[in-house]
């Protein structure tokens, strides 16, 4: 592009930008200034670059009475002011943002996803691609109405997504979408998790109380003992009959609150977990202080509370806990743990399968 072309296609930006500042600067438009504006701006909008149209893509997409036309110019150039358009344009047709939602090319989806006016279907559609951007877009929308079936699949996302979980939890979600963020959530959120998960325990009634796991407690001490992270994560999912990538983020987790809760949530027994938490090889097991008050955490809190917790977590429900769910897991070792425990030898001292077996470790 010679000078003089530059000098022209700036000087065209500049024109546009003028018009559409005076246009956006009244709520209203007479028809005929309507029509007007409409000619004028989408010839301008034919001669400037991407830049220079997504530079009044935002002024013209807020504006309740920009013509749908200088719309439909916005979208056949793709890139930046398409996606303003999807985003932010209330005269854009729903035909089109459906069919850039289903066939369009993931930003695109990603920019209507951000849309204030999304409507239940458009939501589906949306979660139904199932792309972390798509999940993200969604759950960063201030305007998205969290109805139950749209909580239910950004929750489900935000057990294995960060920034999904984040963005949820800043939306303070209600009763057991907020337990399923547990991992991702602060101090703060947690301490008023646990009084939430504490007071429906009590609000339920009747005290339920696990039956006492000696057996699998025992294991657990002597893996932890053993310092054989990745088998104890594998016998710990197939206890919680809970995918092992879950149980593994759980076992993880510096402040070891989590796992202090599983084990409640299994009914191993308060020493026993003590045994278990001080073994486990993780920042918290020299820390005398962390200890002290992760005891106090499984003293404190209810069977019924912690095992709720934790099934949101992993995502787990009560119905799901059967021996044939097991088999539907996505990562083998838990089966191969379970098998193990049922076969590994019962003396004083056990000794758990090495490392020749394949697993590897958690550092």
């Amino acid at each position: 592009m010679t000078d003089d072309q530059k000098e022209k296609e700036a000087e065209k930006r500049k024109v546009l930008a003028a018009i559409v500042e005076q246009f956006v600067s009244r709520a209203s438009h007479r028809p005929d200034e309507l029509r007007q504006f409409a000619r004028l701006a989408g010839d301008l909008l034919a001669f400037v670059d991407d830049e220079g149209a997504a530079a009044v893509a935002e002024p013209l997409c807020r504006h309740p009475q920009t013509p749908r036309n200088l719309v439909l110019r916005l979208l056949e150039r793709g890139g930046a002011p398409a996606r303003i358009a999807l985003r932010m344009a209330a005269a854009t047709p729903q035909s089109l943002l459906f069919a850039f939602v289903e066939r369009g090319p993931i930003e695109m989806a990603v920019a209507v996803a951000g849309r204030a006016d999304l409507s239940r279907e458009l939501v589906a559609k949306l979660l139904a691609r199932g792309d972390p951007r798509i999940l993200r877009a969604l759950a960063a929308n201030p305007e998205l109405r969290l109805d139950p079936p749209t909580l239910k699949l950004l929750t489900e996302a935000a057990r294995d997504d960060f920034v999904v979980a984040r963005e949820l939890l800043g939306r303070n979600p209600a009763g057991g979408a907020s337990e399923a963020l547990f991992l991702f959530a602060t101090r703060e959120e947690r301490a008023a998790i646990l009084v939430g998960a504490c007071r429906a325990a009590m609000l339920a009634g009747a005290i339920e109380t696990p039956p006492r796991q000696d057996e699998l407690a025992e294991e657990l001490e002597i893996l932890a003992i053993d310092e054989d992270h990745e088998w104890f994560v594998a016998a710990l999912a197939a206890a919680l009959d809970a995918r092992k990538d879950r149980v593994r983020a759980l076992f993880c987790d510096e402040s070891g609150e989590p796992l202090a809760l599983a084990l409640t949530a299994l009914g191993v027994p308060l020493e026993r977990a003590n045994r278990i938490l001080l073994a486990a090889g993780r920042p918290y097991s020299a820390d005398v202080a962390r200890l002290g008050a992760l005891r106090e955490l499984i003293a404190a809190t209810p069977y019924r509370a912690a095992a709720s917790i934790v099934a949101a977590m992993t995502g787990v429900t009560r119905q799901d806990r059967s021996p044939s769910r097991r088999a539907q897991t996505q990562d083998e070792p838990m089966s191969q743990a379970a098998a193990w425990r049922k076969a590994a030898p019962r003396a004083n001292a056990p000794t758990p399968a090495r490392k020749s077996d394949g697993l590897g470790r958690i550092a």
